[in-house]
């Protein structure tokens, strides 16, 4: 029986439910009901119900990700090769091993060594001077509802409730450094002091709530003076009201909607970022947050002076990697002299372009390595979204930054987080297990799921899911009485 057959099978045992009908496939008999944590990508309904064009699509990829065997060694050899290796570690929950986390079958009681205990998804993570409840991330997430670069009430509700919802770790979205820095005039800055007040509010209630607040500084670049995504998400020109002139590296347009043309910055405006990241870095400080991340992907600046396809410079900014992180490098230098040591310093940096001609992940491996020599405390790894000439992206696999960020890790020696399809309680439980990441980033299922911490827990059979909230919320959970399913939540798993 396949691996993925005997999970589902163990999974449906230990829940009490009656015995699945069976097909043939390949003369093995493969059990075909999924439990309801697999089942939840194919209903429209429930906290992570896939909907759209593609939905069809991702529930398969879930399912191949399940019973697919995975290899840590290489990214090329788990996504779309011929072979299934034989995996190093299996991502997916093992036979037996849903079980509340403080008696889980599988880590018995280690032998007497100077080992720490496998960690789990709420395990705490502690980084510099900073401990985080569990290793659940949200995401920053532009959400266009910023006046003049201002947070509003919008936002503290936002941070609030996700903070509230057992998160441990909330970004707003990206700050940007500087007003030609946002991707439009409705994004959110921190480059101005009279921005501090709302940010400041919105860490103040982020705290309360027993979460960590970070701040995410960057920079879009020439992907910068556009409309609200809704609004068709075009390119304004410079001339326009709610445009500017766009700045990169080179003079070079992204192409697609971004048509117009864009400004090569000389060495002097290079330096110019630099000092704006240091400026907002200190009102990041003043505003309450206690964890920096600076963005350097998804195609803004940053990850523009490190792909080739967008920096073709002849200077000591251009050229060789070493070059290409030059830009990074300074700019970490430059924030990590007024960032206390004593707070987390990370970057999301574009690790790969998915085109022959633009990064590569080789190219990110060693970045990272010479990053982690100035200062960079954990790598945040995501996609350089240079173009949009990729070559098979595989937007719609399950968790396909893990293997990436198991080798950096595993290289680099350095603490990593990914993104991407880490939505369903089994699959961020087990890459944290297996100590192939250390901290999940989650985007549309903390939008879509204010409480998604709790309801993983529930999920994973967790012995106390209300303890990732307030005790003054959780105490009303845990202790009026009433009829299963009250609470408005679905029946717990047994255990």
């Amino acid at each position: 029986m396949q691996i993925g057959a005997m999970v589902i099978a163990n999974l449906e045992k230990s829940q009490g439910v009656s015995p699945p009908r069976r097909y043939k496939r390949e003369d093995k008999a493969v059990a075909t009901r999924r439990p309801r944590h697999m089942m939840a990508v194919c209903k429209t309904r429930g906290p992570i119900g896939f909907q759209g064009p593609f939905a069809g699509q991702v529930m398969q990829n879930t399912i191949d990700f399940i019973e697919k065997p995975i290899n840590f060694q290489s990214p090329g050899r788990w996504f779309g090769s011929a072979g299934r290796p034989t995996p190093r570690r299996s991502i997916v929950p093992r036979p037996g091993t849903i079980r509340p986390l403080a008696r889980d079958p599988l880590y018995p009681a280690l032998p007497p060594m100077n080992r720490a205990p496998m960690p789990n998804l709420f395990s705490p993570l502690t980084l510099k001077g900073v401990t985080l409840r569990n290793r659940i991330a949200m995401s920053p997430m532009t959400m266009y509802r910023a006046t003049e670069g201002r947070m509003s009430d919008f936002h503290i509700m936002l941070m609030g409730s996700r903070a509230a919802g057992g998160f441990g770790l909330v970004f707003p979205e990206q700050l940007a450094i500087l007003p030609d820095g946002r991707t439009g005039t409705s994004c959110a800055g921190i480059y101005d002091d009279s921005q501090i007040e709302g940010l400041a509010r919105m860490t103040a209630i982020v705290k309360d709530m027993g979460a960590v607040p970070a701040a995410q500084l960057g920079h879009t670049g020439r992907k910068g003076s556009e409309l609200k995504p809704w609004q068709g998400k075009r390119q304004l020109p410079p001339d326009h009201p709610d445009g500017w002139q766009t700045r990169a590296p080179s003079a070079i347009s992204y192409g697609g909607r971004y048509t117009f043309p864009v400004h090569a910055m000389t060495v002097e405006e290079i330096h110019d970022i630099h000092r704006a990241y240091a400026a907002a870095a200190r009102r990041a400080l003043d505003a309450g947050f206690e964890w920096l991340e600076m963005h350097f992907a998804h195609g803004y600046l940053g990850a523009s002076f490190f792909s080739p396809l967008a920096n073709q410079r002849t200077d000591e900014y251009g050229g060789s990697l070493e070059n290409r992180t030059r830009f990074h490098r300074e700019a970490l230098d430059a924030v990590r002299a007024v960032w206390p040591e004593r707070f987390p310093l990370t970057m999301r940096l574009g690790s790969d372009d998915f085109n022959r001609d633009g990064v590569q992940f080789d190219d990110a491996i060693q970045a990272v390595a010479i990053l982690k020599n100035h200062g960079l405390d954990l790598a945040d790894l995501s996609l350089g979204l240079n173009t949009d000439a990729m070559e098979n992206p595989p937007f719609n696999e399950v968790a396909f930054m893990v293997e990436r960020g198991a080798r950096v890790r595993r290289e680099v020696g350095i603490p990593v987080g990914v993104s991407w399809n880490l939505g369903l309680p089994a699959v961020a439980d087990r890459v944290i297990r297996d100590e192939s990441i250390d901290l999940v980033f989650l985007g549309r299922p903390a939008l879509a799921n204010p409480h998604w911490p709790v309801w993983a827990a529930r999920e994973l059979a967790h012995e106390d899911p209300f303890s990732l909230i307030p005790e003054d919320w959780s105490w009303w959970l845990r202790s009026r009485p009433g009829p299963e399913g009250s609470l408005g939540w679905p029946p717990a798993r047994a255990n």
